[in-house]
């Protein structure tokens, strides 16, 4: 049952992956913008915030699927506030 299962959890690593590149980039973009407020990136926080929730999914539920697409809206939203001076 977990064999058949990696194929899907390569998947969700690698879009997740994509997901926190996106999401620093973008911040960072935004980062040049403003200079007069830092952001504090970290993504050993971030790994460690996937570890605690996929650790609560595999006790919670055996199928706890990442957020996708939708955290890329977080770190977008976030970068328009700082361009516009919010």
């Amino acid at each position: 049952m977990y064999l058949e299962a990696i194929p899907l959890v390569i998947i969700g690593y690698t879009l997740l992956f994509g997901d926190l590149i996106t999401g620093t980039e973008v911040l960072n973009d935004a980062q040049t913008q403003r200079p007069d407020e830092p952001l504090d990136v970290n993504l050993d926080r971030s790994h460690l915030s996937i570890a605690v929730r996929n650790f609560l999914g595999l006790l919670i539920n055996p199928f706890f699927p990442t957020q996708g697409c939708a955290m890329d809206r977080s770190p977008c939203c976030r970068s328009r506030e700082m361009e516009e001076g919010s």
